[in-house]
């Protein structure tokens, strides 16, 4: 659950003034001081095409959704929407890009500003899935019409840049495989104690830098089953 959701469960029945179980546009005023997302532009254009979108009906119906509100799914996805207009979005899709596939994702922002090149159209789905088993992804807009085709709009896309799947931290780069270690030692981060280098008693000793060769292959030893030669 994300912490758009927990605020907003937190905070729904005190907003929610005639307790209908829906936010309407001055309810909505009060979510967005409330969770503190400082809205830009007029919030009456945004809440009312916004609210057309949704419904995508006669003129009449439109009215009456406008009147009744929105409910705790519609208050979400208008949060997240307008929670922070991406400009990387603006830079790699264009400002007047709505939707972009898997492909897209892959080769503008995967490959082309993340440089990681060593990903797949099969690894972009599997975002996309990701990203649509939130619940944001009621629209039919986010399926080509035979279904066949994800697809993610800006606000799934600011949510995936602020994801533990965007994070810049690699699990796998803590995974030791001395095979692919082609560079000097001097190249690494060695995750050890702070202590390593000293010959004895923090306090009394001096500090070496064999310490540190000598722990490096005390723990190759150990994963090989040999003694070093010291």
């Amino acid at each position: 659950v994300s912490s758009d959701e927990l605020l907003l469960r937190y905070i729904w029945y005190e907003v929610d003034m005639n307790n209908n179980g829906r936010i309407d546009r001055r309810e909505l005023k009060r979510v967005m001081k409330r969770i503190n997302i400082s809205h830009k532009g007029s919030l009456k254009t945004d809440y009312r095409a916004f609210v057309q979108n949704e419904c995508m009906e006669s003129r009449r119906e439109l009215a009456k959704a406008y009147h009744r509100g929105l409910d705790y799914r519609g208050c979400l996805s208008f949060i997240r929407l307008h929670k922070s207009r991406s400009g990387v979005w603006d830079i790699l899709f264009g400002k007047n890009t709505e939707q972009v596939t898997a492909d897209i994702f892959l080769e503008k922002f995967l490959h082309g500003k993340q440089h990681e090149y060593s990903a797949t159209l099969l690894d972009a789905n599997v975002i996309f899935a990701q990203l649509h088993g939130t619940g944001m992804c009621n629209s039919p807009r986010n399926k080509e019409k035979d279904g066949s085709r994800l697809s993610i709009d800006r606000s799934l896309f600011d949510i995936f840049l602020h994801s533990a799947a965007n994070d810049a931290y690699d699990p796998a780069s803590l995974e030791f495989d001395k095979d692919t270690m082609n560079y000097s030692l001097s190249e690494y981060f060695i995750n050890s104690s702070h202590n390593t280098y000293l010959m004895g008693d923090q306090l009394k000793v001096s500090m070496k830098t064999v310490c540190v060769l000598c722990a490096h292959y005390s723990q190759d030893a150990k994963e090989e089953n040999i003694v070093p030669d010291r």
